[in-house]
């Protein structure tokens, strides 16, 4: 187990090939790996049969030490320990919370991302579990986008499924306000716009007093949000002043992108979020971890870095013209450092 923690999921894939030993079956093998939290009761042995050979057991573990590194770009190592916990009693609950996307990516692969969030999926039931983890980590809201707008447009492929995303964003640094006191100032600017239009001036001069900076999208969906029962946060919950991914106005993608490393989305499901990510386009995104085993499509093809797509029009139209700019970004600022 030790050799498999320090080779990348491809690597103890490759060596697990080269000896039929590693494929002998077994079912002595334990499911606990080192970020399940304390062993309070004997040592559990695998019997469903999703573990059955050393070859396995090995690749589960590469995979779990690929997920802890990726996870501890933006928590600790005991934070992560209790992610894991919480995935695993909601799991005894019979709710999945999965850790996917761009994070998954890397963990089975071995490859690294510069900018990249922490992408977990859950449904109504798990969410307020898991917003009360990112408030004992120091964590606050940043955002909540509804699915049905122009900011989720990188959720397009999973229509249907989600209700909405959540931002979560380190609070050092950051003023943050009351979910209660933010909303309730949106309120009254915007009936304060509402009653400049009504009466045909700017402001009326009873209203001058009132800040109008709260106006502004993310706010009307964080107002939006705290008006249906099963989806909104406690009153007390924080929330950042000044949001600093650019979500005050009209998207901005690039600048998102940009920010966005070491942020934690939360994509609340209508149900199981497995749903969701079935109907991710590529193949190589449904990889996700349970907090108890990693779940991968096709592993020749992901171990080797490539993928298939469902719609491969989508793939085109989407993701190309992404990467070419990508790309022609990354060639302008090669040329430029060799022309100085």
């Amino acid at each position: 187990m030790a050799v498999a923690s320090y080779l990348d999921p491809p690597d103890v894939y490759s060596l697990a090939q080269t000896c039929t030993q590693f494929h002998t079956p077994s079912t002595e093998l334990s499911t606990r790996h080192f970020l399940s939290p304390p062993q309070i009761k004997p040592l559990e042995f695998l019997q469903n049969n999703e573990v059955t050979n050393l070859a396995s057991r090995l690749l589960q573990e590469s995979l779990v030490h690929g997920f802890s590194s990726v996870l501890q770009t933006a928590l600790s190592i005991n934070e992560a320990r209790r992610i894991v916990k919480f995935q695993e009693d909601e799991s005894n609950m019979g709710r999945k919370v999965l850790l996917s996307g761009s994070a998954a990516v890397q963990a089975v692969t071995g490859k690294r991302f510069k900018e990249f969030d922490l992408n977990f999926l859950c449904n109504r039931q798990s969410a307020s579990g898991f917003r009360q983890l990112m408030r004992d980590f120091g964590y606050c809201c940043e955002s909540v986008v509804p699915h049905n707008c122009d900011h989720a447009e990188q959720y397009h492929y999973c229509e249907g499924q989600i209700l909405h995303v959540e931002t979560f964003v380190p609070r050092k640094d950051i003023e943050t306000v009351a979910i209660s006191v933010l909303v309730g100032e949106y309120y009254r600017a915007w009936n304060a716009q509402l009653a400049a239009v009504e009466a045909d001036e700017e402001v009326p001069p009873e209203l001058e007093r009132i800040d109008m900076s709260f106006l502004n999208h993310r706010n009307r969906y964080l107002y939006t949000i705290q008006k249906h029962s099963q989806c909104r946060f406690p009153k007390d919950y924080p929330i950042a002043l000044s949001p600093p991914n650019n979500f005050i106005g009209s998207d901005d993608a690039d600048t998102r992108n940009k920010c966005k490393n070491g942020s934690i989305q939360l994509v609340v499901c209508w149900t199981c979020p497995m749903l969701a990510i079935a109907k991710y386009d590529m193949d190589i995104c449904k990889s996700r971890f349970d907090g108890k085993h990693v779940h991968i499509v096709s592993i020749n093809d992901t171990f080797s870095f490539r993928t298939n797509s469902d719609d491969h029009m989508k793939f085109i139209n989407f993701y190309v013209p992404n990467y070419l700019s990508i790309a022609e970004i990354y060639n302008n600022d090669t040329n430029k450092t060799l022309t100085h």
